[in-house]
C-alpha cells in the first residue's frame, strides 16, 4: 500500500512503516526463508517514496509563497 500511495505522502508513509513491521513479524513466523522479505523491501520503498514526495511537495510550497510575495 504504500508503494500505490507514493503520491499521497500522508498516508504512504504510515502504510509503508506498517509494511515493515508486518513484514518483520511474517518473517518470524516463516523461520525467515530470503524469499519472503518482498513485503518489508516494499514497506522501505513506500516510506523512501512517500518521505520524498512530502518533501518534494513541501519544497514546491514554500517556492510558491516565496515568488508570491516578491512579486
Amino acid at each position: 500500500m504504500g508503494l500505490m500511495l507514493f503520491w499521497i505522502p500522508f498516508l504512504a508513509v504510515p502504510c509503508g512503516i506498517l509494511g515493515i513491521v508486518l513484514g518483520s513479524i511474517g518473517i518470524k513466523n516463516v523461520q525467515g526463508e530470503p524469499r519472503n522479505r518482498a513485503s518489508q523491501v516494499l514497506g522501505v520503498v513506500g516510506v523512501v517514496t512517500g518521505t520524498t514526495a512530502l518533501l518534494a511537495g513541501t519544497a514546491m510550497f514554500i517556492l510558491y509563497v516565496v515568488a508570491f510575495f516578491n512579486w
